[in-house]
């Protein structure tokens, strides 16, 4: 299980998965109830990462009925929070809202500050995604300040990367660069493949934000090699999203409708966001272009896995 959560945090989400798996079946043939309900969550977490969410919400389900059974609070505080997780990246926000807000209430009791750090970045998630960007900074940067004081030096990094997004939406790009740039630096001295690949994201977004899209680009094809070296599904794709945006820019509309396909082909992988942007970008670009340019665009998105398109767009244009 240790050895499970080193490699997530470091990034190795498939050789986190096998770890956790074995300690799964250690525990479940001890009868350890504790054991198998905090490995269940823990797995869950990297299923996500990985894009796995339909294997992921029943782990996650399984982990918050045992924690209920055994009577752990820390245990049930932590999978009501991934329990809002899975919700969120649905779209259920509501429903989110009201897992972590149990959640935080479980932490506060308990007095564990790093849990309520957590969730209240959630929480924020929530806001941001909702438009209550005000909202969403105060509970950023609530969060931020109990990372800081507790040395949660990953926590640390993601909540810069939510306040560098914030930032992005009000178009103060160089304060949201200094963010992610912060942020960048964190996760490298932490080998994190997340951080790294939300980072470069983030300070692709900056500048193009700025119209610099060739540095956009390079920030996104940085992202993107971490992203697949992570084996971050959802995260690769948000990022094959940009850099369709940038074909979009150059007047490649064929490739970025061909990219775009690409994307909505792996519909269980998407998260919220990215699946709404692709469909958008993709029917706007349809009423631009001719009927038998979209066939050969549908016909070469077909003909590769969107893990090919992903690697040849990370090392090459």
């Amino acid at each position: 299980n240790a050895l499970g959560y080193i490699s997530h945090s470091s990034g190795d989400n498939t050789v986190a998965a096998a770890q956790l798996k074995e300690a799964l079946k250690l525990y479940r043939g001890c009868g350890d109830l504790w054991g198998t309900a905090r490995t269940l969550n823990n797995l869950g977490s990297v299923l996500i990462s990985m894009g796995e969410l339909a294997e992921a919400h029943i782990m996650r389900e399984e982990s918050l009925a045992l924690f209920k059974l055994v009577g752990e609070p820390l245990g049930l505080a932590s999978a009501l929070n991934n329990s809002g997780n899975d919700a969120r990246y649905q779209g259920h926000y509501a429903e989110a809202r009201a897992l972590y807000q149990q959640a935080l209430a479980g932490y506060q009791e308990l007095g564990h500050r790093r849990g309520v750090a957590i969730t209240l970045t959630n929480l924020g998630s929530i806001a941001e995604a909702v438009g209550s960007y005000a909202e969403a900074r105060r509970l950023y940067e609530e969060a931020l300040d109990i990372y800081k004081e507790t040395g949660h030096h990953w926590g640390v990094a993601f909540n810069l990367i939510d306040l560098g997004t914030l930032s992005c939406y009000h178009q103060a790009y160089g304060e949201a660069e200094d963010f992610y740039r912060e942020a960048l630096n964190i996760s490298e001295g932490l080998g994190n493949k997340y951080g790294i690949a939300s980072a470069q994201r983030g300070l692709g977004d900056a500048r193009f934000g700025l119209g610099a899209y060739s540095v956009a680009r390079r920030h996104y094809k940085m992202g993107l090699r971490a992203a697949l070296q992570g084996e971050l599904s959802p995260l690769s794709l948000s990022l094959l999203l940009r850099l369709a945006r940038i074909f979009i820019t150059e007047e490649a509309t064929t490739e970025a409708l061909t990219l775009l396909y690409v994307i909505l082909a792996t519909d269980a992988l998407l998260d919220t966001d990215t699946r709404a942007n692709a469909q958008t970008l993709s029917l706007q670009l349809e009423g631009e272009l001719d009927g038998e340019t979209i066939a050969q665009a549908r016909a070469q998105a077909r003909a590769r896995p969107w893990e090919d398109w992903a690697q040849e767009l990370a090392t090459g244009r």
